[in-house]
């Protein structure tokens, strides 16, 4: 007969190694936990400083004057449409260099060289022509 002390050590003897893995797998995590607590942290440091932030702007935007009030939106305006000007001209200045490389690419050889190598194949062809006796 088994008694209930028996069984109990029988049991835990079982239980062991996967309270070995268990243990062997909380050290392999203590890092991650570690980490975790760290951006928990980071996350409420950064939380204060965006409500500090949005307060302070909503101070200073109620110390604003009207007339600075015009005067920041136009500043931020201008620089938006600054920036949007800045890059169509960019777009532009590309297409231009890719037109002018594709006239490069066309037009680079002059009318010269190509009368020049006109008249040289124009020869050649009497040449093969006289020699088949055509002419």
């Amino acid at each position: 007969m088994v008694t209930p002390e028996t069984e109990l050590a029988n049991l835990e003897a079982e239980i062991a190694p996967v309270r070995q893995e268990i243990e062997t797998l909380e050290k392999a995590l203590a890092p991650y936990y570690a980490i975790r607590d760290k951006i928990s942290v980071a996350r409420k440091c950064q939380q204060e400083l965006l409500e500090n932030l949005l307060q302070t702007l909503d101070e200073k935007c109620q110390q604003l004057s009207l007339g600075d009030a015009e005067h920041h939106i136009l500043d931020i305006t201008r620089e938006n449409i600054a920036s949007q000007l800045e890059r169509y001209i960019v777009s532009h200045r590309q297409q231009v260099i890719a037109a002018i490389k594709n006239w490069w690419d066309k037009y680079h050889v002059t009318l010269q060289e190509i009368e020049m190598k006109r008249d040289e194949a124009a020869r050649e062809l009497a040449q093969y022509l006289k020699g088949l006796g055509y002419t």
